[in-house]
């Protein structure tokens, strides 16, 4: 029975060294299969089949000295590691009984991601032929080294939809869609919106007032139709000047401040989007008179004895000639004062400028008439000597009147002079000399 066991364990080692041979007969068979992303945002896949050998393995995917991914006593099989981070990676295979090794590097780059830039959302003014230009500076950038290929849609509007810049003129708003693909074939999108405001197709000038000629100082009316665009708006108008805020219709009142010919047109409109007008219609054209000038009032003091005076060279400030004269009874003079014969007491002038279709101005001059005074003045003093008194008396004073003294001429300052009054000077007022003193008494 022994002999037996040992036949069999013979038989057995012998079967098993055989089958063992016949094992490790198939080689270690190991396949890497790389694939390295080509745009950013990609995996790249590192890939391992291992198969032969002792069948049980030991598999590390690396990245510099890091392990990222460890298969200890595995069997055949296939092992992927996907990662989108770049470095350098290593995958090592290692048969456990025999300590073979089989080792691949794979370097997976930085790829720079593809930008797009299609450009700013804008407005625009519906205004014909007005333009924009689409993409950025520049429209694309990053990405796989390589020329850039652009396509915009829809191709509506614009001068060339392959270029990074088109240049746009569209009708309407719209939104336009740019595909950029670098020298790799990767794609990256971007979108830009146009927006086209309405421009004022037409803005409309008219004055309420039916007349066309008016006077300084006249208030006008005009008002501004606007076709189109979007309120409020600001005008710019011939002769005016800047009206801000403004709605369609409302009224624009104008004083007229100086005289002349003036023409009134929209030069410029704006609207609340920055549109300006297409086209400016009702030109209107005033004329504004100068208003008349009388002058200003005044009075003048006449004596019955002196000549006549033109009443026009009395008024004050500059009136303008040929007004017309009237008397306090409002019966036409001929405009020249004769005092002689008439009472004292006060007479009133009024002149009237005209000037159609202006108001008239008038102005009124007052003349009052005095009496001539019979005054004489006497000195009583023989001795006309430095230190002594000359007593000077009003003769014939009217009663309610008072005098000023005159001495040669010569306005002394001094008066108050009348009926029964005399005045004290000091001979040293006088001339030195003077026998006789020529005085002249003149009404105050």
């Amino acid at each position: 029975m022994k002999n037996n066991l040992h036949f069999i364990t013979i038989i057995f080692l012998f079967l098993f060294g055989a089958w063992q041979k016949e094992v490790y007969a198939q080689e270690l068979s190991v396949d890497f299969n790389i694939d390295i992303a080509q745009c950013p945002g990609d995996n790249s896949i590192l890939a391992v089949t291992v198969s032969g050998g002792t069948q049980v393995y030991n598999v590390v995917f690396n990245r510099s000295i890091l392990p990222v991914r460890v298969e200890i006593d595995t069997g055949p099989g296939t092992y992927i590691f996907e990662t989108t981070v770049p470095g350098n990676y290593t995958i090592n295979v290692e048969e456990v009984d025999t300590g073979e090794i089989r080792s691949q590097s794979v370097a997976v780059p930085n790829i720079p991601p593809l930008v797009v830039d299609a450009g700013d959302d804008t407005e625009i003014c519906g205004d014909v032929g007005v333009s924009v230009q689409l993409g950025g500076e520049p429209t694309a950038s990053g990405g796989i080294a390589g020329d850039f290929s652009y396509s915009w849609e829809p191709v509506d509007f614009l001068d060339d939809p392959t270029s990074p810049n088109p240049i746009a003129t569209p009708n309407g708003t719209i939104t336009y869609t740019l595909t950029v693909i670098d020298g790799n074939g990767c794609t990256q999108t971007g979108e830009v919106t146009v927006g086209v405001n309405p421009s004022v197709d037409e803005a409309i000038l008219s004055i309420d007032e039916t007349d066309d000629t008016f006077c300084i100082g006249d208030e006008v009316t005009f008002r501004a139709e606007l076709i189109g665009g979007t309120a409020p708006f600001e005008l710019d108008i011939e002769n005016v000047g800047t009206v801000s805020n403004y709605n369609s219709g409302e009224a624009i009142n104008f004083i007229l401040a100086s005289d002349g010919d003036f023409t009134f047109s929209i030069i410029n409109v704006i609207d609340a989007e920055g549109c300006s007008v297409i086209t400016t219609t009702g030109e209107i054209v005033l004329t504004v008179n100068p208003l008349p000038d009388a002058g200003e009032d005044n009075q003048v003091f006449i004596c019955d004895t002196d000549a006549s005076i033109n009443l026009f060279d009395q008024l004050g400030g500059t009136p303008d000639p040929g007004g017309e004269w009237f008397d306090v009874n409002g019966d036409p003079v001929s405009g020249v004062f004769d005092p002689s014969g008439l009472a004292a007491g006060d007479y009133l002038f009024t002149y009237l400028v005209s000037a159609p279709p202006c108001d008239p101005d008038e102005a009124v001059v007052t003349v009052t008439v005095v009496e001539e005074p019979d005054a004489s003045l006497l000195v009583t003093a023989e001795d006309t000597c430095e230190d002594e008194e000359v007593i000077v008396i009003v003769a014939n004073a009217q009663s309610g009147v008072n005098y000023t003294l005159f001495i040669n001429g010569a306005n002394t300052g001094i008066t108050g002079l009348g009926v029964d009054s005399d005045l004290s000077l000091n001979a040293g007022t006088l001339p030195v000399g003077v026998q006789e003193i020529s005085v002249v008494a003149s009404v105050s």
